[in-house]
C-alpha cells in the first residue's frame, strides 16, 4: 500500500510525503512520487494526515462493561462499593465482550497499542490478536492468604507468557508484571512481584499515589510515600510504568528519575474521581519522560486518546495560568514516543523499517478547516471520529467507518446482554 503525497509529522510541523507499505512495515518515506508495483493501493492524502498509531499506556479494557458505574463516587468508595463487586461476578465470556467493546472505541480513535491491567488476560490476548491490535498486557496482583506461586495473577501471568510463545503471537502481545497497588499489597507480595519481574525479564506495571488519601495512608503505615516503599520492596529494580502519580513527592520525582520509572499521565480518570491533577510541569523540569492512558471506562468514561491528550494540554494550561504549558513537541512525545518507550516497542514516527502502526486523520472537517497547523489541531481541534483509517503491523484494521476484523453490531448487542447477565447476577 502506497500512501501518495500525505501529511506527515516534521518537526514542530508537517511536510508531504509518499509512505509505502510492506511486508506489516513502512517500507520507505519520500518527497518525491514513489514507483510502486502494479496492483499496489494507492492512498490519496489529500487532505489527510498520517501518524504513528496511539498507545494508550494505561487501560482495564474490560471495564467497558463497568461504564458509569459508581459515578459520583470518590476512588476509595468507587472501588469498593461499585467496582469490586462487580469484577466478583465477571466471566471470562463477560472480559472477552468487553474486550472488543473496547478495542470498537480504541482502534475506531486510532490507537494501535495500549497497556492493560485487569484478569482473564489470556482470554483479553486471544481478542487483541482476532482484532489485529498490539497490547502489554499484565493481571494485577495483589496480598493474598495462598502461597504467592499459587495466586491466580502469578498462574495467569505465568499461562499468558506460555501462550505468547506460540504462532508469532509475541509481535502483538508482550507480558508485563502487574502489581495493583500500594494500598493491595503487603510487603512479601511487592517483594515477589519484583523478584517474579526479574526471573522473567518482564516490566512491571502498577497504580501510584492516585489519591491524596493513598499517599497518606502509606506514610502512616510504612513511614514512606508509595514510590519509596516500593524501592525499599526491591521493585524499581526492573523496568517500571507507573499509572496516575498525582500525589508525589520532590523526592519521589528523583527516584523516578534516578530509577528510570516511566509516569502514565490520565487526566480525565483523574478530574472524574476528583483526585486531582498531576504536576506535570515537575515531571517535565526532571527530565521524566511520561505517556499518557485513559484509564478504564468506568472511571473516565471512555476510551478516547485523543480526548485524553487534549484534555493533558488544556489542564496543565488553565490550571499553570500558562498556555506555554504541554506545548506541541511535549504533546508529541507523550502520545508517540514516550507511548511505545514504555511499552518497549519500536515506534512512535515515520521512518523506514519501523513498523506500519499507523493512523490517518481527516482534514476536511469545519472544525479542522483552515488545517494551517495540523499538529495544534490534532492536540486542541482533532475528535476521534476524524480518524478515518487504523492500521496495526500493515493491516487495516478500520476504514471510513468500517471494521475490518470486528463485528461492531454483533458486539454491540452481546455487550448490552453481558450487562443485563451481570445485572441479574450480583
Amino acid at each position: 500500500m502506497l500512501f501518495r503525497q500525505i501529511r506527515i509529522p516534521e518537526g514542530r510541523g508537517t511536510t508531504v510525503a509518499d509512505v509505502l507499505i510492506q511486508n506489516g512495515s513502512i517500507a520507505a518515506v519520500s518527497s518525491e512520487r514513489l514507483d510502486v508495483p502494479a496492483g499496489t493501493r494507492i492512498y490519496d492524502g489529500q487532505d489527510k494526515l498520517l501518524l504513528p498509531g496511539l498507545v494508550n499506556a494505561h487501560c482495564h479494557i474490560p471495564m467497558t462493561l463497568l461504564r458509569s458505574r459508581g459515578h459520583g463516587l470518590n476512588l476509595q468508595r468507587w472501588l469498593t462499593e461499585a467496582i469490586f463487586p462487580f469484577e466478583a461476578k465477571m466471566t471470562a465470556n463477560d472480559m472477552r465482550i468487553g474486550t472488543k467493546l473496547g478495542l470498537l472505541e480504541m482502534i475506531a480513535g486510532g490507537v494501535t497499542s495500549f497497556s492493560d491491567m485487569y484478569m482473564y488476560i489470556v482470554d483479553i490476548a486471544d481478542e487483541c490478536l482476532n482484532a489485529g491490535i498490539r497490547a502489554n498486557l499484565c493481571y494485577g496482583i495483589g496480598s493474598g492468604d495462598e502461597p504467592f506461586e499459587n495466586r491466580r495473577g502469578v498462574q495467569e501471568t505465568l499461562a499468558l507468557l506460555d501462550w505468547v510463545q506460540k504462532d508469532n503471537r509475541a509481535d502483538y502481545i508482550t507480558v508485563d508484571a502487574g502489581l495493583h497497588a500500594e494500598y493491595t499489597s503487603d510487603e512479601e507480595t511487592v517483594r515477589a512481584v519484583a523478584a517474579f519481574a526479574a526471573e522473567h525479564n518482564l516490566s512491571v506495571h502498577t497504580h501510584l499515589s492516585e489519591t491524596r488519601f493513598e499517599h497518606e495512608q502509606s506514610l502512616e503505615r510504612h513511614g514512606m510515600t508509595p514510590l519509596a516503599w516500593f524501592e525499599h520492596c526491591g521493585l524499581l529494580h526492573n523496568k517500571t510504568q507507573v499509572a496516575h502519580a498525582v500525589h508525589i513527592s520532590a523526592d519521589d520525582i528523583a527516584l523516578m528519575q534516578t530509577r528510570n520509572v516511566v509516569p502514565v499521565h490520565c487526566p480525565g480518570s483523574n478530574l472524574k474521581l476528583g483526585s486531582g491533577i498531576a504536576d506535570i510541569p515537575a515531571w517535565q523540569a526532571a527530565g521524566l519522560p511520561f505517556a499518557v492512558g485513559t484509564d478504564g471506562a468506568a472511571s473516565n468514561n471512555n476510551l478516547n486518546q485523543l480526548e485524553e491528550l487534549h484534555l493533558a494540554s488544556m489542564i496543565q494550561k488553565g490550571y499553570r495560568f500558562d498556555p506555554l504549558q504541554l506545548d506541541v513537541e511535549a504533546l508529541m512525545s507523550a502520545a508517540f514516543e514516550n507511548g511505545y518507550r514504555v511499552q518497549g516497542r519500536a515506534g512512535g514516527q515515520i521512518l523506514p523499517d519501523l513498523p506500519a502502526d499507523l493512523f490517518v486523520l481527516d482534514l476536511d472537517r469545519p472544525h479542522l478547516i483552515p488545517a494551517d497547523d495540523p499538529l495544534a489541531l490534532l492536540f486542541h481541534s482533532a475528535q476521534a471520529s476524524d480518524v478515518c483509517l487504523t492500521m496495526a503491523a500493515g493491516k487495516i484494521l478500520y476504514e471510513n467507518g468500517e471494521f475490518k476484523t470486528l463485528d461492531a453490531e454483533r458486539i454491540k448487542a452481546e455487550s448490552a446482554q453481558a450487562v443485563k447477565s451481570l445485572l441479574a447476577r450480583i
